[in-house]
């Protein structure tokens, strides 16, 4: 794996940023939410966003 640049380094950082930003307001909007399956959803969709983050996580190691 090559060394990354300060520019990728800071693009990655914004992402990860983005992706925990994503995460918590799907989880905001899964505690707002009356219905179980759109709620499921939202939590669904929140998990993939932390996924992606800690994935993103790993390439700064």
């Amino acid at each position: 794996m090559h060394r990354l640049t300060e520019q990728e380094v800071q693009r990655l950082r914004e992402l990860i940023t983005r992706k925990d930003l994503e995460a918590q307001k799907y989880r905001s909007y899964a505690q707002q939410c009356q219905d179980p399956q759109l709620r499921n959803h939202f939590d669904q969709v929140a998990g993939q966003a932390d996924q992606a983050r800690q994935t993103l996580l790993n390439h700064l190691q």
